[in-house]
């Protein structure tokens, strides 16, 4: 499951790095990692578990993607 948010969750941030650019995109990453947490820590049931765990993967994939391009442009504009 939390390869699969992965999955998504970089598709989607393609998407938001194109429209929103690299800082709107990190934050919706950390907004998501910190909603998956909460879900994770007060989760009534194993189904809240599962579905946290597929937001988190997919915070992950926003947070690597926008990490990426931030470390890319560093490369380019500084040599």
């Amino acid at each position: 499951m939390y390869s699969l948010g992965q999955l998504f969750g970089g598709l989607f941030a393609a998407f938001f790095l194109d429209t929103f650019g690299r800082k709107p995109t990190l934050m919706i990453g950390a907004i998501l990692m910190e909603l998956s947490t909460a879900l994770l820590v007060w989760s009534p049931s194993f189904g809240v578990v599962i579905a946290a765990r597929v937001i988190e993967g997919g915070s992950i994939g926003f947070l690597l993607l926008g990490y990426q391009v931030c470390a890319v442009l560093e490369d380019v504009t500084h040599g």
